[in-house]
């Protein structure tokens, strides 16, 4: 069995990325998820930003796997759509350079030319990026989050200062635009029939191509919006072993939580359900804390030093303690993870994992072993 790729354990692949934080404020209920709206997640789900993988995935462009059942009408379903296939090439083609000449060195072979327009799925199964080489020079980053902040009817009755909302093809499209440190932002949110907020961020890395990042984020909103609208975003093949129909929040007992010592057993969920975490309400960051999740990793990683390869519930895992980061206001950590089927269209691995986050004890061991407890009892309920 293929051992489990080393993960970093920041917060962005279990709950948000940074431009989340950002939306946060502009939809005053994104920390609801799906569960009960009066619950508040654990301290800390703030993070810092971290890189995608480098697989390419197709853009916008029905395939035979959109086939007729294919979410529309309003609704974007995170468990079968290829996320990817949100950001349309059409919506792009205008801001896009033409295809790069091969580049030489002197005394090397060329370097093949670039592509102006190539994607990243991310780290989650509803997250993609897109690069785009910009006409105006410098390069684009078009990043969208499919459905995973819920929202409600009186955040978008009276959104956050400097926010707009519209209406377009049967979805509601919040509008902000960040500025500050010489970099400049624009961020949208497509709101379907479920209250669910699809994320896109549009950033450019040169003064040039910055000047162009509002009309992209428009232009992919749209176009995207009308895909969904229509039923037309690519469905992704997952492996019948797949984990994306796992909810983690509905497969940790509270039993299961009781191997977590000090742990509160309040549970709250991502909106997209595909993490899960666990411990009091409210931001208290002398608590201990439990997150679990289910996504994609693209770039297998080695595992570190202080990695463990063991069997864990019958499933090869890597197992990691992680010393605390005061510059994230993180503190010290175990994980455990393991690999799922692979995803076809972008070979890359699917992951499960359990984190635990544990202030007040210094015991590495104790940490750890109440991870690989609830790692245990949690990869009994993957596919096998």
């Amino acid at each position: 069995m293929t051992a489990a790729p080393r993960t970093r354990t920041t917060r962005r692949p279990l709950f948000r990325t940074a431009v989340a934080v950002t939306f946060a404020g502009l939809l005053v209920s994104a920390c609801g998820g799906d569960g009960d709206d009066s619950k508040q997640p654990p301290a800390g789900i703030g993070d810092p930003p971290s890189a995608s993988g480098g697989i390419s995935s197709s853009l916008g462009e029905p395939s035979s796997a959109t086939a007729p059942g294919a979410p529309g009408g309003g609704k974007i379903d995170v468990r079968t759509i290829d996320p990817c296939s949100f950001v349309a090439r059409d919506a792009l083609t205008a801001f896009a350079a033409a295809k790069s000449p091969p580049a030489t060195r002197p005394g090397a072979s060329p370097l093949p030319a670039k592509e102006p327009i190539t994607a990243n799925p991310g780290v989650t199964f509803n997250s993609c990026t897109v690069s785009v080489l910009a006409t105006v020079g410098g390069s684009v980053d078009v990043s969208v989050d499919l459905a995973d902040i819920a929202v409600d009817e009186k955040s978008l009755a009276a959104p956050a200062a400097g926010a707009t909302v519209r209406e377009s093809n049967g979805f509601r499209i919040v509008s902000f635009t960040h500025e500050g440190d010489g970099t400049k932002s624009c961020q949208r949110a497509l709101v379907d029939k479920d209250m669910k907020a699809t994320k896109i961020d549009v950033r450019g890395n040169s003064a040039a191509a910055r000047a162009d990042v509002c009309a992209i984020a428009d232009a992919v909103v749209e176009a995207g919006g009308k895909l969904a609208a229509e039923g037309k975003l690519a469905l992704r093949n997952y492996a019948p072993k797949s984990f994306v129909q796992l909810r983690p929040c509905d497969l940790i007992p509270d039993a299961t939580l009781a191997k977590v010592p000090g742990l509160a057993p309040n549970k709250v969920p991502n909106a997209t359900g595909f993490s899960c975490s666990f411990g009091p309400a409210g931001n208290d960051p002398t608590a201990t804390v439990l997150l679990t999740k289910v996504g994609l990793r693209t770039t297998p990683m080695m595992p570190g030093p202080s990695a463990k390869q063991v069997q864990v519930g019958g499933r090869e895992s890597t197992v990691e303690y992680e010393e605390a980061s005061p510059a994230y206001r993180l503190p010290g950590r175990c994980s455990v993870t393991t690999v799922g089927a692979a995803l076809a269209d972008t070979k890359s691995a699917e992951i499960a994992e359990v984190v635990v986050l544990a202030p007040n004890e210094s015991d590495k061991e104790k940490v750890c072993a109440a991870a690989q407890a609830v790692a245990a009892d949690f990869w009994a309920k993957l596919p096998k």
